[in-house]
């Protein structure tokens, strides 16, 4: 190419425009973007899955100490009923 002078037909740079002259050219969305949203989903997926495990914690574990409470009640005042409720509790 010449100085001063813009390219010739037969360059690679008039050759390339020539080949993509009428096109409509797509590109994908890049890879990264893709990786945020997946990354954001999975996020919100494990927040939803915390909330749901710390609701049933606070439901299960005052249910446990209510049990455990009448169970040690039981040894106390009545260790015959709390050894049945102990090996009827094994058998399952």
């Amino acid at each position: 190419m010449e100085i001063g002078r813009g390219p010739r037909r037969g360059d690679e740079t008039s050759r390339g425009r020539l080949s993509y002259e009428g096109t409509v050219l797509t590109t994908p969305p890049p890879p990264m973007f893709k990786t945020v949203i997946v990354l954001g989903v999975l996020a919100l997926l494990a927040i939803f899955a915390l909330k749901l495990l710390f609701v049933l914690l606070g439901f299960a574990i005052p249910v446990l100490l209510l049990g455990f409470l009448i169970y040690g009640v039981l040894v106390v005042f009545a260790p015959e009923k709390a050894a049945r409720l102990k090996a009827r509790i094994a058998e399952i």
